[in-house]
């Protein structure tokens, strides 16, 4: 019974895997380590690491490069926005992380949240850039 529980545990965790990098979508680099893991959970974890900083420099680039561009008023308006997110975010996927627990999937459901809210903020970011007038 045991072994059809633990089989069971790793299909679910490989599966989620899979789908986890599918969810998020991420880098081409990340599709890659995710399909090189083998579902092997260390693997896993370790491709969601490299693609949570991945992501994270994405975020930290675009919100640099718009915060170049506003005015001093839009800009701390802007640093605001951009800490309450962040707090957002951690609090968001820490629940989310909460909600798994104690089941071992917990640490791939954060990874996959951070990843995919980072996404979202780095584009958002973006088409903020895009919009945006330059500093006059």
């Amino acid at each position: 019974m045991r072994r059809i529980l633990l089989a069971g545990a790793f299909a679910l965790t490989a599966s989620f895997a899979s789908a986890s990098a599918a969810d998020a979508e991420g880098s081409a680099a990340y599709a890659q380590c995710m399909q090189e893991a083998g579902g092997i959970d260390t693997a896993i974890k370790d491709c969601g690491s490299a693609e949570i900083d991945r992501q994270d420099r994405e975020l930290n680039a675009s919100y640099a490069a718009l915060k170049s561009t506003l005015a001093p008023g839009l800009r701390t308006d802007l640093i605001k926005a951009q800490r309450a997110w962040l707090a957002f975010r951690d609090a968001e996927c820490t629940f989310d992380y909460s909600r798994e627990l104690p089941g071992s999937l917990a640490g791939l459901v954060y990874q996959s949240c951070k990843i995919r809210m980072t996404m979202a903020r780095a584009g958002d970011l973006r088409r903020a850039l895009d919009e945006a007038e330059p500093e006059r």
